[in-house]
């Protein structure tokens, strides 16, 4: 597996994409990364092929990803079939089996098939930007509407075919791993006379003490355990068994938490969120949701992140992905802007941020920006949604300010039923991103060790990685006169969680035994007596990226620790 960084003077853009070139498309030898990347040069000419192409091609990590929305409308349609629930056609409010009497409502699965198909076509429209131009709302409020009208087919019943759908369209769309943002907890407790008003009173007088004091009391008294997470008995059960079924595609879980509830309301579902997902595997993240435009979001927006950043301290370990900045001038006040992100730094120190579309619109943005890349956060770029929901595109996008600053950015769905996009569809367009690299920028595809050598048993890998190699060669080429380099970093086995995990199985080369196996291959292949780290990868691209690399291009420069010497 291996992804594109694309270096854009100065670094660094991920795309998230992984090549993988198949012997069948490029009908050529592995052996021959000349011919490949003549291959290629053909293939780029020919947008059937070129779209096979940037369809086979293994998109890695999608990271920004809501399950509701992802869910397209004929297979809501087929949950509520099979679950003989009804609809009203008149208010399109969804209801359980047991309560159709009582509302004169039959079984959708007993209407005619033509009325079936006429209301999944309404649906079809209803439930994506298809619907917006006849809704008569603003973009916004027609986006968060969508979610109610279908959010009876999202409960933990539906999540086996939800979930088998979203592995299915991750296989073939070459996604290797996704995290989608799931569930919030339910609770029955209710607020301590005043406990919001002396909470929102601490955070203003800034008393952190006596704040995280009244948090603590809370967990410590045991109020969480009358909170609840439906279908988490169903997870422990059902995410082995898709393992099973999809041993190549990697499905993990987020909670979320909604900003526009009351302190005390909010600070129960965070903090049972973390408590689970400090224990349960599948779940590795706790989210906040919801527009942040809104009156509550926005009051309670510096307490919320007190909270989230209490919570991080008291379930420690588990890593950070928050929306924030996503707001314009067209939705708050101008003194609104740009703290968002910034205080989310500050306080929560977050690995990735969801959305931060406002960025440079306040009065820290060149500092804020110069923060982010020194502690190297992602920033989860959603165009689709951008554009639609905040009318944020082309130019007006900061994306181009993330690149020249040095920002990881991830690229991302959002929402891609609701916004009718996918993550191939990203990429597919990503052959024009050479229109916008500047003389002096760099791209670097990580490859592997397979590029440089045959191996027995394993042809379709080997060929895959020599294409990125032609490719790397190609693209070195062409784009050379515009001053623009490209190199690809092939390394050896890197210990990696995914690639522990893939050993343990008893069919692999390790039978079973990724320790001993991992072990015996760097004493017995390599010079060093050691496997290359993550990091040290990481330092080699960082090095191609860089001025100091200025006279190097069309290389597949091997991190082996000595396997394959030159």
């Amino acid at each position: 597996m291996h992804y594109i960084c694309v270096m854009i003077k100065p670094p660094f853009l991920i795309f998230g994409v992984w090549i993988w070139v198949f012997a069948g498309i490029l009908n050529l030898p592995a052996q021959s990364p000349k011919g490949q990347s003549q291959r290629f040069e053909l293939l780029r000419k020919n947008p059937d092929s070129l779209r096979l192409f940037f369809q086979a091609m293994p998109k890695g990590g999608e990271l920004h990803h809501h399950y509701s929305g992802a869910i397209p409308a004929n297979l809501y349609f087929s949950f509520a079939r099979k679950a003989g629930m009804g609809l009203d056609t008149m208010s399109w409010k969804w209801y359980p089996a047991d309560s159709l009497k009582s509302h004169k409502l039959t079984p959708v699965r007993s209407w005619k098939s033509s009325l079936q198909t006429e209301i999944q076509e309404k649906l079809n429209t209803r439930w994506t930007v298809k619907g917006y131009a006849a809704s008569g709302l603003s973009s916004e409020d027609f986006f968060f509407h969508v979610f109610t009208e279908f959010d009876p087919l999202t409960g933990p019943e539906f999540w086996p075919m939800g979930f088998r759908y979203l592995l299915n369209e991750a296989r073939d769309q070459k996604i290797n791993y996704r995290e989608t943002i799931l569930i919030e907890p339910t609770h029955s407790v209710s607020a301590p006379s005043e406990w919001n008003s002396e909470i929102r009173n601490l955070i203003l007088k800034k008393d952190t003490n006596a704040l995280n004091k009244k948090l603590r009391q809370v967990i410590l008294s045991g109020m969480l355990n009358k909170a609840q997470i439906p279908g988490l008995d169903l997870i422990d059960t059902l995410m082995p068994n898709l393992e099973n079924e999809f041993p190549d595609q990697t499905l993990r879980l987020q909670f979320y938490v909604v900003r526009v509830r009351e302190p005390f309301d909010f600070f129960i579902r965070l903090a049972k969120s973390f408590e689970i997902a400090k224990q349960n595997k599948y779940f590795v993240n706790v989210n906040l949701v919801a527009p942040e435009d809104n009156p509550i979001a926005l009051k309670d927006y510096g307490l919320h992140l007190w909270m989230y950043h209490f919570c991080q301290v008291y379930y420690s370990g588990l890593s950070a992905s928050v929306h924030a900045g996503e707001i314009t001038q067209n939705e708050v006040d101008p003194s609104q802007l740009g703290w968002h992100i910034s205080s989310l730094v500050e306080r929560v120190h977050p690995q990735r941020i969801g959305h931060g579309v406002d960025v440079t619109l306040g009065e820290k943005g060149d500092s804020l920006l110069l923060a982010l890349s020194n502690l190297r956060t992602a920033v989860e770029i959603n165009l689709s949604s951008n554009k639609f929901i905040l009318g944020v595109s082309g130019n007006n996008h900061p994306f181009m300010r993330y690149i020249k600053a040095r920002v990881p950015l991830v690229i991302s769905t959002d929402d891609p039923a609701i916004l009718e996009t996918n993550l191939m569809g990203y990429f597919w367009g990503s052959q024009a991103a050479a229109s916008i690299l500047q003389p002096g920028s760099s791209l670097i595809n990580i490859s592997s060790l397979a590029a440089r050598r045959g191996t027995p048993n394993n042809s379709a890998y080997v060929a895959s990685k020599f294409g990125v190699a032609g490719l790397t060669q190609s693209l070195a080429k062409e784009l050379g006169p515009k001053g623009i380099r490209v190199n690809a970093v092939c390394p050896v086995l890197v210990r990696t969680e995914g690639l522990v995990e893939a050993l343990k199985d008893k069919t692999s080369p390790a039978g079973g035994k990724p320790d001993e196996f991992l072990g015996n291959f760097a004493t017995s292949q390599t010079a060093l007596g050691a496997l290359p780290t993550a990091s040290q990868v990481a330092d080699m691209c960082f090095f191609l990226s860089s001025s100091q690399a200025s006279a190097i291009t069309g290389q597949s420069i091997n991190v082996d620790c000595g396997v394959l010497p030159n």
